[in-house]
């Protein structure tokens, strides 16, 4: 049986600051659920100006802020300057 890989997305919600970013792309692939999970929080740390310990603490941190963590499980993602990180699988 072939393990579920997943990978980290990162859309531009803004048309312009994508084409000056190169454009939708992959951050990370071929990854566990559970290293996906562990690279969005890490990605959300050093991106955002908010520390989280796991993703309930981030949806809490940012639960009335624009640019905000959101989804549980494979459905994670968070918004921040015009970008949408966000867990997807793989196929």
């Amino acid at each position: 049986m072939k393990m579920k890989t997943y990978c980290i997305k990162l859309t531009f919600t803004n048309p312009y600051i994508g084409s000056r970013n190169g454009g939708n792309k992959i951050v990370a692939d071929g990854l566990s659920l559970r290293d996906a999970k562990n690279e969005l929080l890490d990605l959300f740390n050093d991106l955002t100006d908010y520390y989280a310990l796991d993703w309930q603490e981030a949806k809490k941190l940012t639960k009335d802020k624009f640019d905000r963590a959101s989804g549980s499980h494979s459905k994670q993602r968070f918004e921040y300057d015009s970008r949408i990180y966000s867990i997807e699988k793989e196929y």
